[in-house]
């Protein structure tokens, strides 16, 4: 698809949208424009193009006023020739395109945020939720992504679930980061009996590395948008962030409702707990002391309208929870430093979404380095594909090379080696 069609396509689509709003209309003026950039509503590039547009606008303006002075008497052709000059060059034409393109991007996003543009809307609003990020990332909060880039480590060195409780087990992992904190992942849930539950810590497993990341990191993309740690929403929409890929317009399931609620109560009884050692001076003493950081994946604080029949095949419509809220932890660095994920990440498959994560989490810690150098094994484990290595590591390297393309072309990645050796060097900046 060349640059043009693209633009095209993009204007087809905010059409459509804009025609939906009826006969409404808005008003609203450059100040508002850049509340809105500076709250994360509009993203970065969309309202740099704004002002580069006025300003171009502006001088045009200028240039024919002068024109007009001058020769006072020009004529409709005349006119039209100082505003259309034509024939287009190539470039010309993309950039009415792009012009166009942008300007109904724009207006789809004011129609949506209108309640916004009313007097004293904005007086309040709050600061884009991690700066620093592009305008195409939301942010996880470095506090607690990067110990969840120690994940793959930290599942192999579980403990045996243990029964606190009647029918409810805790399952414990544990490992050091490279500084000497402990990181500890901690499960609590409900079985039957010791056998289920093993069997249930196994299915944990999978699901946490898999598709439990799209729904953890939708839920995290709307309390971006919202610019809010506790937010409400309806379930649907957290499952249309988790799921940009479905068509537009598809209806979700009772059985996807179900599963994608079911997710969201297992991450709320899911935390990690990071211990760091401190040294504090005493009447010319060293003494340690060690501060642990209780940081849950969402906690769930509200739910409306539960309908279903059984217990298990229950749902809220509603939602209100939050993700590491706590104001105790506002003056640590990392609680207000986001880790940037691209927004594109939750179009990839459950099975390659542990991969783009870890990447994009290495990528925020070291923000000078552009190639992340990987053990073959480790990739390997990222992506899932122990088993096909065992029977056929040719194999596994072709699969590894599919994903690390999908990375590509999602722009989580910009390159990658065509052979897959003992170390693989992943060009991320």
């Amino acid at each position: 698809m060349t640059e043009i069609e693209t633009y095209i396509e993009q204007i087809k689509e905010a059409e459509v949208w804009c025609g939906k709003s009826g006969d409404d209309h808005i008003s609203y003026s450059g100040a508002q424009i850049k509340q809105l950039i500076e709250a994360g509503h509009i993203p970065n590039e969309l309202g740099k193009w704004f002002f580069e547009n006025l300003e171009n606008q502006r001088k045009q303006h200028l240039a024919f006023k002068e024109l007009t002075t001058k020769n006072p008497h020009l004529t409709q052709e005349e006119i039209m020739e100082f505003f259309y000059p034509h024939p287009f060059s190539q470039e010309e034409t993309v950039c009415i395109h792009r012009d166009m393109a942008n300007n109904l991007m724009l207006l789809r996003i004011l129609f949506m945020n209108k309640e916004l543009l009313k007097p004293g809307a904005l007086d309040d609003l709050p600061q884009k939720f991690f700066k620093g990020l592009e305008a195409n990332e939301f942010g996880i909060a470095r506090l607690v992504a990067d110990p969840i880039n120690r994940m793959p480590e930290l599942l192999k060195n579980s403990s045996s679930s243990e029964l606190v409780t009647d029918n409810v087990y805790l399952i414990k992992w544990e490992c050091n980061n490279s500084i000497g904190d402990k990181i500890r992942l901690e499960y609590r849930f409900r079985a039957d009996s010791k056998e289920e539950s093993d069997k249930r810590v196994d299915e944990f497993v999978k699901r946490i590395t898999g598709r439990q990341k799209k729904v953890y990191e939708a839920c995290w993309m709307m309390s971006n948008k919202k610019s809010q740690r506790i937010f409400s929403c309806e379930l649907t929409e957290l499952m249309e962030m988790a799921y940009p890929a479905r068509k537009a317009g598809s209806y979700f399931s009772t059985k996807e409702k179900v599963t994608f609620y079911q997710d969201l109560l297992d991450l709320s009884e899911t935390k990690l707990i990071v211990s760091k050692k401190q040294t504090k001076n005493q009447n010319n003493r060293n003494k340690e002391k060690i501060d642990s950081f209780i940081l849950p994946f969402v906690t769930i604080h509200k739910t409306t309208g539960r309908i279903g029949g059984k217990e298990s095949e229950k749902y809220p419509n509603r939602v209100s929870l939050s993700v590491l809220y706590n104001p105790l932890y506002k003056d640590e660095k990392m609680y207000n430093l986001g880790a940037g994920i691209k927004n594109t990440t939750l179009e990839l498959e459950a099975d390659e979404i542990q991969l783009a994560e870890w990447i994009q989490i290495r990528k925020s810690q070291s923000m000078t380095n552009p190639n992340i150098k990987f053990d073959r094994a480790f990739l390997i484990d990222l992506c899932k594909l122990n088993g096909t290595d065992k029977k056929n590591p040719t194999m596994a390297n072709k699969r590894l090379l599919i994903k690390l393309e999908r990375l590509k072309e999602k722009g989580i990645i910009l390159g990658y080696p065509k052979q897959i050796k003992e170390i693989v060097s992943i060009k991320a900046r």
